[in-house]
């Protein structure tokens, strides 16, 4: 159970930081590259964790537990996603505003 909440709370700091960051972007400020580095890390961080914690659960005989696993292993992968392209983003936007849509 506490392994969940923090997941959890990890997961809405990285939010806060990226909503932050689009927020500020809107205003027609300069793009601080800090936040997105901060929240790739640690969407980074984060997947590598949930999947070990997939791995321990994979040799379960227990079915729910290979279902937890199966869950496990689709939300590292999507973690893992997701920082790639937050370190993609901040890597190539040059510290200037982006162009809104």
């Amino acid at each position: 159970m506490p392994g969940i909440v923090f997941v959890i709370i990890i997961h809405l700091l990285i939010v806060a930081a990226l909503v932050r960051t689009i927020l500020i972007n809107k205003r027609g400020a300069k793009l601080n590259k800090g936040p997105l580095i901060a929240a790739g890390v640690m969407l980074l961080l984060l997947s590598l964790m949930v999947l070990d914690g997939a791995t321990a659960y994979k040799d379960n005989t227990d079915p729910t537990m290979k279902r937890a696993a199966i869950s496990m292993f689709i939300g590292a992968g999507f973690n893992f996603i997701a920082s790639v392209l937050t370190l993609f983003t901040s890597c190539y936007s040059r510290g200037r505003r982006l162009p809104s849509a």
